[in-house]
């Protein structure tokens, strides 16, 4: 009943709706039609085996290649702007050394400072008050 008030008809069941075809909808297929071609699963495999399978390598002069790493970005590198390796050691560092000797202050010693002694003792003032008219005594008041 269902299927007559709501036209729900099941999956690959062909609809009755009384067209006038030039056709037989009994005998033709509508869609897109697939070859189907043997060892498909060998020819991925072994694609050597299969000369019409896959393209023939061309091999090129080594300039075209050198253009091609020059004009295209490859993902996931820098891009090669084409200018060569350096002509120096791979060990060379460029710049200025930072530290010309140890007694010289750095962001280390900033951070854990270089204390004397007196610097590391307790203040005197360590647990008084030092603003006038303010004592730290507790009075005690009885109710």
């Amino acid at each position: 009943m269902y299927q007559k008030t709501h036209g729900n008809i099941g999956a690959g069941v062909q609809n009755k709706r009384e067209y006038n075809w030039n056709i037989n909808p009994d005998q033709h297929v509508f869609g897109y039609g697939e070859r189907v071609a043997p060892n498909q699963a060998a020819r991925a495999v072994h694609s050597e085996r299969f000369e019409a399978s896959f393209p023939k390598t061309v091999i090129v002069q080594k300039t075209v290649e050198d253009i091609k790493s020059v004009a295209h970005d490859q993902l996931g590198k820098a891009k090669n702007l084409g200018q060569g390796a350096h002509p120096i050691p791979t060990d060379t560092i460029f710049g200025v050394r930072s530290l010309k000797d140890a007694t010289e202050w750095n962001a280390a010693k900033c951070l854990s400072g270089n204390p004397t002694v007196r610097e590391l003792r307790p203040d005197t003032d360590l647990g008084k008050s030092t603003r006038p008219g303010t004592r730290n005594i507790v009075r005690r008041t009885e109710v």
